[in-house]
């Protein structure tokens, strides 16, 4: 399984300063937290992020990234993207397996879902992708898993 992690947003960087992926949550980092309680976390073989092209995102590769995901792999854009899903195309581009599920995850974004990733992709052959999408009215919202059945 192929996670690509999209970070390459204005607000890596938050205005006090600070790199959003490093908040505190639960006494950890909010990416590593994130990532680690995906449902998926323990099959993800291979994590690639796409970062900004910045001194900021340079460092936190090098001082996180490369140390929580060690076999990860980083695409560096030289501008900003138009959107996390453009952003994506980028760390697609790293994807060697076409075989396996791939998923793009907005890790900084936390949700809880009971989705059987091995389930949803391989008992059916028709499924070619899974979408988790949520209902709000504003920007904090409690994530559900929206389905069809």
């Amino acid at each position: 399984m192929h996670v690509i992690i999209p970070l390459a947003g204005p607000d890596f960087i938050r205005a006090d300063g600070n790199i959003k992926p490093l908040i505190r949550f639960q006494g950890q980092p909010l990416l590593k937290h994130a990532l680690e309680s995906r449902p998926w976390a323990s099959r993800a073989k291979y994590h690639s992020f796409v970062l900004h092209d910045c001194e900021e995102s340079r460092r936190f590769a090098h001082d996180y990234l490369r140390i929580w995901f060690e076999s990860c792999s980083i695409v560096y854009l030289s501008e900003f993207s138009r959107g996390a899903a453009i952003s994506a195309l980028a760390g697609l581009s790293l994807q060697n397996e076409f075989c396996q599920p791939l998923i793009i995850d907005l890790a900084d974004i936390l949700y809880k879902c009971s989705i059987d990733i091995d389930r949803a992709f391989y008992s059916d052959p028709d499924v070619g992708g899974i979408a988790l999408a949520f209902a709000s009215n504003n920007s904090i919202a409690i994530w559900r898993v929206m389905g069809t059945g």
